[in-house]
């Protein structure tokens, strides 16, 4: 053992106490090198979960986005939503609609509220042909009748509901937009 301890005092010690700066920077040294790889992992670790943020944020809780040119059968998501797993579809249906007089394109969109059970439509929106509901900044009252230019095609909705958007939207059935879209038996 004190063999062992001379031959450390020797090799280690003494040159270490013999030259303080070089020692001095060479500990600067490492605990730099540490710092930055430490810095490297939490930047990387960072980057991820802000990735992993903005792809969830655009894609929902979803991890699995199924499309197709032209759209999905919907005869596909039937034999999905049978398999015995606990997986959750949100079909949907997408495109533009344009206010009779107005030129903007709002987004139409057509969810099954029905099938999912997550939302219920206005009470109001039983007897109205085509309800529709619309984003708060269109300035459209429940009850108004509107008429939408849907692929070259003039459609009349009932306003069912006013819905909190931070773009302007119309919200309808998927069913219905099914119909209006011309996309019959297909979902985005």
């Amino acid at each position: 053992m004190i063999a062992r301890w001379r031959l450390f005092e020797r090799l280690i010690l003494r040159p270490l106490l013999r030259e303080p700066v070089r020692t001095a920077l060479t500990v600067l040294a490492v605990a730099l090198g540490v710092g930055v790889v430490i810095a490297i992992d939490l930047a990387g670790q960072a980057a991820t979960g802000s990735f992993h943020s903005s792809i969830e944020s655009l894609a929902g809780k979803g991890g699995l986005t199924i499309t197709a040119t032209g759209g999905v059968d919907e005869k596909l998501f039937g034999k999905l939503a049978r398999l015995p797993y606990p997986l959750e579809f949100s079909p949907r249906i997408e495109d533009f609609a344009s206010l009779d007089g107005k030129g903007e394109a709002l987004p139409l969109i057509g969810l099954d509220w029905i099938g999912s059970g997550r939302m219920k439509w206005p009470a109001a929106a039983s007897p109205m042909a085509n309800p529709i509901l619309a984003a708060r900044g269109l300035h459209l009252a429940p009850g108004r009748r509107i008429r939408l230019l849907i692929n070259d095609t003039l459609d009349d909705f009932t306003v069912a509901g006013v819905i909190d958007s931070a773009e302007n939207v119309l919200v309808t059935d998927i069913g219905i937009a099914q119909r209006v879209t011309g996309k019959a038996g297909k979902l985005d």
